[in-house]
């Protein structure tokens, strides 16, 4: 590629990023549009809602009786099961019990618990990065293997109960072949049950829930990326979900929801459906948590990295940038 294509490439991506800022930066700047406090509360479950509004007096549109009887069926759940202590912490996550605990999660989601939706999009991010197919598993399985042997030549050998690359059992690696075998096929078969929980259906859902206001189904959709492979069709579906997620992320943010700025932090960490700037999702993170988001996770990151001298961005940006734009973003939701 030559200087003048080079300089092209770059000018595209800084119009693309510019635009997005841009247009969160006035959506911020927008007073809340809801007269109906309840229906704006992640923390009121949908039959409070209905009976708020009822209570209050006011006359329901149509729209406003589909969505506080709007009811979606989670896959595999039985009556009552709602009522278990609800565990959202990632560490208490393993291949074993994946599939339950996002099921409860994504029930107590959908009723407002934001950390409970932050739950079930971790999870979903991390099965999506482990294969379902045998020969992609035997890769898999064979890497984690090679970089075991790398790391015992190095004289850092990881010990016999494994090493934890994050803060939670899903992404152990061990020192030998047979345990690595045995962790990632377990954790093939728990993600393979999570998607039958994670359909097409209940995205189709998500989306009618989201129409209608539902603050949890917009955040929900918007962090839950769709792998259609690479083919024509794949790419309609990629777009039209990327459309919809900035769609709901701006509509939640709008209305001075954290779960917006939750899901634009994870998408400028990520990449899903906005460049990846680390600088911008370090500020909006801990935006989220200063407008009353408890994740521990999110906690984490953020305090880390904002307590960590050597962090450097490549964008040029300062840590009092990150947090004069953390204080920018939250007094938005206060």
């Amino acid at each position: 590629m030559n200087n003048s294509s080079k300089s092209l490439a770059v000018i595209s991506v800084l119009v693309v990023v510019s635009l997005i800022v841009l247009k969160l930066t006035n959506v911020l700047s927008n007073q809340p549009t809801s007269t109906n406090a309840a229906s704006n509360n992640p923390h009121i479950s949908e039959s409070e809602k209905l009976t708020s509004v009822e209570e209050s007096g006011e006359d329901e549109s149509e729209e406003q009786k589909g969505y506080g009887r709007r009811i979606v069926h989670v896959p595999g759940s039985a009556d009552g099961e709602h009522q278990e202590p609800l565990d959202s912490n990632t560490e208490n996550t393993t291949p074993d019990n994946v599939d339950s605990m996002a099921r409860r999660n994504l029930q107590a989601a959908l009723d407002g618990d934001l950390e409970a939706g932050y739950y079930v999009s971790w999870v979903l991010k991390n099965c999506q990065a482990v294969p379902l197919d045998t020969a992609l598993l035997e890769r898999m399985i064979q890497g984690y293997t090679d970089w075991a042997t790398q790391k015992e030549k190095e004289g850092t050998p990881i010990p016999p109960e494994g090493s934890y690359g994050g803060r939670d059992d899903l992404s152990a690696q061990f020192p030998t072949e047979a345990q690595n075998r045995e962790h990632l096929t377990r954790l093939m078969r728990g993600c393979k049950r999570l998607n039958n929980i994670f359909t097409s259906d209940l995205r189709q859902e998500l989306s009618d829930m989201a129409e209608r206001g539902h603050v949890q189904a917009r955040y929900l959709y918007a962090t839950w990326r769709p792998v259609p492979g690479l083919t024509p069709a794949s790419w309609e579906i990629m777009q039209d979900w990327q459309l919809k997620a900035l769609q709901y992320t701006y509509a939640n943010l709008d209305e001075r929801e954290a779960a917006g700025l939750l899901a634009f932090g994870q998408s400028y960490y990520s990449g899903l459906f906005t460049p990846s700037i680390f600088s911008l999702a370090i500020a909006l993170q801990k935006a989220a948590l200063d407008c009353g988001f408890g994740g521990s996770n999110v906690q984490s990151f953020v305090s880390e990295n904002l307590s960590n001298p050597v962090v450097r961005f490549m964008d040029g940006s300062t840590m009092d940038d990150v947090f004069l734009m953390a204080d920018y973003f939250a007094d938005r939701c206060r």
